[in-house]
């Protein structure tokens, strides 16, 4: 069906209308989190979060429910798109139950509710669907939700530091980015049940080739490929966005007047900013090269915003130091993307670009270990 705007379809309004009632969900989470403290002298927030909770957790339930309306419908992408808003309106939900609980440690509490109720939510969804590509991207999603409620109910049980986690979920998701194909990339058992049905050779340590065997088709293996590729699309995406806003609150909390933090801190910046720059030019695919170079300028950007913290000595060379950082970007982002596939060959400069992004990526989970304070934290325990 078309709309009245020419080249624009419904399915296009559709997706265009959910991604903005997942923004203002978003916004009105964190609006109330911000005014919570101001409500508490009133008496009026218990009912307001109660409400509010309970708009969201319905609003996940009816994308829910019409993601299953639309695998009837064989509109996979739709359904895709309906879970991911689900799971965002259970983020919304979770952040605005943490505003109910009281602990030292608000964010890790409301990283805790967030990923617990997607982690629900993500539960009841692998239960009621049995489309391959929409059961990707529910399992990847929960497998990325679990391990952050874990670490975040250990970090809240044992009284740790923000900072500590942030390093934590830093480092595990540049590592999950690297190992993201071995990762959701396996041989089905059927394959290996049926290898006499499946044989491509003419001959075989087992005996004669089956007079029913065929070559494997594309057909066969389609509904898996679509399972591998929702899960890696989905893992790659979330470990992407977790990276940076495991950096962004570890620009936050990092504490700069210690050393062993502000060295990580830095180092840290560097590498990630190598990494997500270099590593676009190692994949095929435009659209994981596209957020990962968005990644690589977040991460100055939001280097820049606390320059002065983290370097107080050079206060008063701030615009410098910006500009030396852009340079530096530029720079990279024009040496990857020389040594692209497709763009001008270069041995030397591709053989370098290998190195700079595989040693970022080793030293990684290091200058996570010392920028999330995992350093003093040993230090100050009795041991």
């Amino acid at each position: 069906m078309r709309s009245e705007h020419e080249g624009v379809t419904r399915r296009d309004l559709n997706r265009v209308a959910l991604i903005i009632a997942v923004l203002f969900a978003a916004m009105t989470s964190l609006l109330f989190m911000r005014l919570v403290p101001a409500m508490h002298s009133t008496g009026s927030s218990w009912w307001m979060t109660f409400i509010l909770v309970a708009v969201f957790i319905m609003a996940a339930l009816v994308c829910n429910r019409r993601c299953r309306r639309q695998i009837v419908w064989h509109n996979r992408v739709m359904a895709v798109w309906l879970v991911v808003a689900g799971a965002c309106f259970s983020i919304c939900a979770g952040a605005t139950v943490s505003t109910l609980l009281e602990s030292g440690n608000p964010a890790t509490v409301a990283v805790f509710c967030s990923s617990g109720i997607v982690v629900a939510d993500m539960a009841l969804m692998s239960v009621c669907v049995r489309e391959p590509m929409v059961r990707g991207v529910v399992s990847a999603v929960s497998f990325v939700a679990l391990p952050l409620a874990l670490a975040s109910a250990a970090t809240v049980l044992f009284d740790l530091s923000v900072q500590l986690l942030a390093g934590m979920v830093v480092a595990a998701s540049v590592c999950g980015i690297q190992m993201m194909p071995n990762i959701v990339v396996h041989v089905p058992d059927r394959y290996l049940v049926e290898w006499r049905t499946y044989m491509t050779r003419r001959w075989t340590v087992r005996g004669n080739i089956p007079e029913e065997a065929r070559v494997l088709t594309r057909k066969d293996v389609r509904r898996d490929m679509d399972s591998f590729l929702a899960q890696y699309s989905t893992g790659f995406t979330l470990c992407v966005v977790l990276s940076v806003l495991g950096y962004a609150a570890l620009t936050q909390w990092t504490d700069y007047h210690s050393l062993y933090d502000r060295i990580g801190f830095l180092v840290l910046s560097v590498l990630l900013m190598l990494f997500f720059e270099l590593k676009p030019r190692q994949s095929g695919r435009p659209f994981e090269r596209y957020v990962m170079r968005a990644a690589g300028i977040a991460i100055p950007l939001l280097w820049v915003g606390h320059a002065t913290q983290s370097i107080p000595e050079g206060e008063a060379m701030l615009p410098l130091m910006c500009m030396i950082t852009f340079a530096v970007l530029g720079l990279v982002l024009g040496f990857s993307m020389i040594v692209q596939h497709n763009g001008f060959h270069s041995l030397a400069l591709s053989r370098i670009g290998d190195a700079l992004c595989f040693i970022s990526m080793m030293l990684i989970p290091a200058a996570s270990f010392l920028a999330g304070g995992a350093l003093e934290f040993l230090r100050s325990m009795s041991w």
